[in-house]
Parts: C-alpha cells; sequence; structure tokens
C-alpha cells in the first residue's frame, strides 16, 4: 500500500509539473501538491486501521485460545493451566503465555521435554503462533493476584 501511494504520488507531481511546463496554469503544481496531501492522509489511514489493534495488543479469537487451553491441559506434565495470554504482535503472528502447575512426579529433564513437546505441540496446532512462553510453578491454587 505504501509503495502504490508513492508512485501514485509521484504521478502526480510530475502531472503538475508537466502540466505547468506546457502552459497550463501555474496553479497546476499546487494542486498537484494538495492532491498528494490528501493521499497521503487516505494512505495513513488506510494503514492505520487495520493495525490499530496491534497497538493495543489484541487477543486471539476465543475459539483459537480455547484450543490453546485444551492443548495445555491435556498433557501429561500439567496438572493445572493457571493462567493464558495469547497476544497478536503482528498481523499474522502471536506470542502466546501460560503459567502451568506441573505434574509432581516429573524429573527436572523430563519437565523440561514435556515443556518442550508442548510448544511444539502448540505451534503446529495454531500455525499464528510465532513464540511460547510456559511458566512453571510450583504453587498451587489461585494467584493472590487473580
Amino acid at each position: 500500500m505504501e509503495d502504490g501511494a508513492a508512485l501514485l504520488g509521484l504521478g502526480l507531481a510530475a502531472a503538475g509539473l508537466l502540466v505547468h511546463e506546457v502552459g497550463g496554469p501555474e496553479s497546476s503544481d499546487a494542486i498537484a501538491s494538495l492532491l498528494i496531501g490528501i493521499l497521503l492522509g487516505i494512505t495513513a489511514v488506510g494503514l492505520a486501521r487495520p493495525l490499530a489493534d496491534l497497538l493495543i495488543g489484541r487477543s486471539i479469537l476465543p475459539e483459537r485460545l480455547e484450543l490453546a487451553r485444551r492443548t495445555l491441559a491435556a498433557s501429561p506434565a500439567v496438572e493445572e493451566v493457571r493462567q493464558l495470554y495469547a497476544v497478536h504482535v503482528a498481523p499474522q503472528e502471536v506470542v502466546l503465555a501460560a503459567k502451568v502447575h506441573p505434574s509432581g512426579d516429573l524429573s527436572v529433564e523430563a519437565l523440561a521435554r514435556a515443556m518442550d513437546e508442548l510448544d511444539a505441540r502448540l505451534r503446529s496446532e495454531l500455525p499464528e503462533v510465532g513464540e511460547v512462553f510456559i511458566d512453571v510453578t510450583q504453587h498451587g491454587g489461585r494467584d493472590s493476584s487473580d
């Protein structure tokens, strides 16, 4: 969109100068400048609308978030999914962050392997996910901040 607006702006500038040079009204390059300004305004609004949600941290669709929650909860390494966030950081990229309470019978190596498997499973089931952060906590129950 930006490149198209830039080319159109160049075309308007060239047309304004050409009209003035071949004997047209002296205001033709000023009119071209005004049209370029309008074009820049339209381009700014056109770009801002679809990207505004990225500025405020739009979450993924509720059904996609629920799929992520079910995927985490289905893992034998996870006893409880305490918190889950998935936020767009680009039009087609999501960062997923989860706080989980692990099963108590896992060694550190087994837990690390299970978290790596969960990362891979989440990325395969939700292709929009670019990064996965899983916070493993020992505390059961709810956080006092919840």
